[in-house]
């Protein structure tokens, strides 16, 4: 005998009624009445009631998720999210933590919560996560990336309510925010979209595609207030094996055991160059050999050598069996910048700066600087030099700027109180040696004979 599903599903093919059970929104057995949806009782052909309230259930669900935007994201249920770094460039370190507060957060709704991270880090799987319990809690939410929402700003009509029901929403989490540009007027929109949100405390979670430090300040005072946000910052997996940082054109650089003598119709320029070098030479030699170095400041124009100096001196401890760590005051400064969070640290690049035996900065003050980079440097140079750590540092800055500089006066590069403090750390004559090369360019003079 014939289930009453396949008799419904005999008629639909007749274009009587449709039981597709590949389209039913509850598709899972039930025991009452095995699938077939209905019952008989009495004689009579009646609606099984727990198949009936279990698919109005479901339907009621499957609204509610496409609703709220995350129809197409279900994979991103917080369930599925890996906390042993398995998945993703995630450093698993501290995403079990993570995990949790978002869950806690989903229960129950509070506040902001921004999460910044590298692409590929998981910042889209939690906030997605998180819209996906609260759908299943019965939550109010609605989920859309930032170029959905400038979507709705931008085929609004004058009488649509859309986007001002959007930015009054109880609960919405905002996804890709950050590196994109648009209009003034959309750029008024979103920032109108915020303030509303922030000066009403509503509940927000914000995941960013790009550093807080790269957003105007507005937005940075917003996203780290921390009466109204928390925060998840996500970081790529840390590299286990640590370079000493030296460039490959500098891997074989070496203080030369002699120098080409000028001849005698040599320029007078030439003649100073020498002697400079010679001098170099002679102080660096001095610094590898010493059993307490202190700290070194080499200085001269672009291409006079500073860089290759430097590496030559790293190179030669590096023999002697010293641990050296060589980087640009540039990459130092953003490598820490994408380390930025609430979280505690700012990445092992500057951990290692701070404690290793020796530290070479290169081309100090030749990035463009900030009060907040000025204030990592000195913070960095105030560590090393109280702890006794040696430290070699190269710049454009001639050491007699360093030693008369006076705010507004005698500008270097920000004309920020740091920058007269780390002065004043590097005119400090018991702790710091000054080597002054000459050379305007030494590249094209080539007067060093490498050995």
């Amino acid at each position: 005998m014939e289930s009453l599903k396949e008799i419904l599903n005999n008629r639909k093919q007749q274009g009587v009624v449709s039981v597709d059970s590949n389209k039913d929104p509850y598709n899972e057995d039930c025991n009452i009445c095995n699938s077939a949806r209905w019952v008989i009782v009495n004689n009579e052909t009646v609606p099984c009631n727990v198949c009936q309230n279990n698919s109005q259930d479901d339907l009621d669900l499957k609204i509610r998720i496409k609703y709220a935007g995350v129809n197409q994201l279900l994979e991103y249920n917080l369930n599925n999210f890996k906390i042993d770094g398995s998945v993703g460039k995630s450093e698993p370190k501290n995403l079990r933590n993570f995990l949790n507060l978002a869950k806690d957060y989903s229960k129950n709704p509070m506040g902001w919560l921004v999460i910044n991270g590298p692409t590929g880090t998981g910042k889209t799987h939690l906030a997605a996560g998180i819209a996906i319990r609260c759908v299943e809690n019965s939550t109010p939410v609605i989920y859309k990336s930032i170029q959905e929402i400038v979507d709705v700003i931008t085929n609004t009509n004058p009488e649509d309510e859309s986007f001002n029901d959007l930015i009054d929403f109880p609960f919405l989490v905002i996804d890709d925010y950050g590196n994109q540009t648009y209009s003034d007027w959309i750029e008024e929109k979103i920032d109108h979209l915020f303030t509303h949100r922030y000066t009403r405390k509503l509940p927000t979670v914000i995941a960013l595609s790009s550093n807080i430090l790269d957003l105007d300040d507005r937005s940075q005072m917003r996203f780290t207030d921390p009466k109204l946000v928390q925060s998840i910052n996500l970081e790529s997996k840390q590299i286990t094996i640590f370079s000493n940082g030296i460039p490959k054109a500098f891997e074989k650089a070496k203080l030369t055991k002699e120098l080409k003598k000028p001849i005698k119709n040599s320029s007078q320029s030439d003649k100073v160059t020498y002697d400079s070098i010679e001098m170099a030479l002679f102080k660096s030699k001095e610094y590898v050999n010493s059993k307490n170095p202190n700290w070194l400041y080499i200085h001269g124009e672009t291409g006079s050598g500073k860089s290759y100096l430097s590496a030559a001196i790293a190179n030669e401890l590096i023999n002697k069996g010293n641990d050296i760590y060589f980087i640009s005051s540039s990459e130092l400064i953003e490598k820490v910048r994408e380390q930025f969070g609430n979280n505690p640290g700012k990445g092992w690049e500057y951990e290692k700066a701070k404690d290793v035996d020796f530290l070479f900065i290169d081309d100090l003050w030749g990035h463009n600087n900030t009060k907040w980079s000025d204030e990592l440097i000195y913070n960095l140079l105030v560590y090393r030099q109280d702890n006794l750590k040696a430290t070699v540092l190269n710049s454009s800055i001639i050491y007699d700027k360093i030693k008369a500089y006076k705010t507004k006066k005698n500008q270097i590069s920000s004309d920020t109180i740091f920058t007269e403090k780390i002065c004043s750390r590097l005119s400090n004559k018991n702790i710091v040696e000054q080597i002054s090369l000459v050379s305007s360019d030494i590249r094209k003079k080539n007067l060093i004979k490498k050995v």
